[in-house]
């Protein structure tokens, strides 16, 4: 069974066990993810972290984006290519998602033909598509959009309880560019960016809602284009 077809068809049997793939790591990187903060000082740390990995994989034909839990990050490298087993699918409808558990074995194999377009793909996954945006036209924007502007206001790091009883940080910042101006909501990691008013910064990877910016988990900041 092709990758596509196993992600994109949908399965009548719960206990449905995908068959064995020949995959291709094209790319792998670093994805820690804090699974707890520490609010005790008033410096907001992480407390604990889970060093995690992100990989694309691919069959030849199409690729997809996998998560490799800390514990197992190790089974694969970038660059070789594997029989998988053991692997499953996760989501309540198609596309579904591949799962990667202690269960999943990885056999190297002889190295597969991906073309240069697979490529592009996987670093598009990683790294999705972020247009400098003008702050006008911010809210009419659809998907993530990068951001430059000065600094007006910054709000205190809150602690915000998500649902399943997780607290996480939260910092608001109001941005300026000419005489527009927008709210920012910057989550976890990011919310520990050291920022100050009168700074000029370039925000990438947020996106719009009808009342203001969310960061988002490829979110960054940079030193403004000139």
């Amino acid at each position: 069974m092709a990758l596509k077809s196993l992600l994109d068809t949908e399965s009548a049997n719960p206990y449905f066990r995908p068959p064995p793939l020949k995959i291709s790591v094209l790319k792998m990187i670093d994805s820690p993810k804090v699974i707890s903060w520490d609010f005790s000082t008033a410096t907001v740390k992480p407390a604990v972290t889970k060093f995690n990995k992100t990989a694309v994989l691919s069959d030849g034909q199409t690729c997809t984006k996998v998560i490799l839990f800390q514990q197992f990050a190790e089974k694969i490298k970038e660059g070789f290519t594997y029989i998988m087993r053991g692997h499953t699918i996760r989501g309540s409808n198609p596309p579904y998602f591949l799962y990667i558990t202690e269960r999943t074995m990885f056999f190297r194999t002889t190295p597969m033909t991906v073309s240069e377009q697979l490529h592009q793909q996987a670093e598009a996954l990683l790294c999705p598509r972020s247009p400098l945006t003008p702050l006008h036209e911010c809210h009419t924007s659809e998907g993530l959009i990068t951001l430059e502007g000065k600094v007006m206001e910054v709000l205190p790091v809150k602690k915000i309880r998500l649902i399943g009883d997780h607290i996480v940080p939260l910092k608001k910042v109001k941005l300026q560019q000419g005489s527009d101006s927008v709210d920012l909501c910057l989550w976890r990691e990011v919310a520990l960016e050291h920022l100050h008013v009168g700074q000029k910064i370039t925000v990438t990877h947020v996106k719009a809602t009808h009342a203001n910016l969310q960061s988002t988990i490829h979110t960054s900041f940079k030193k403004p284009e000139t």
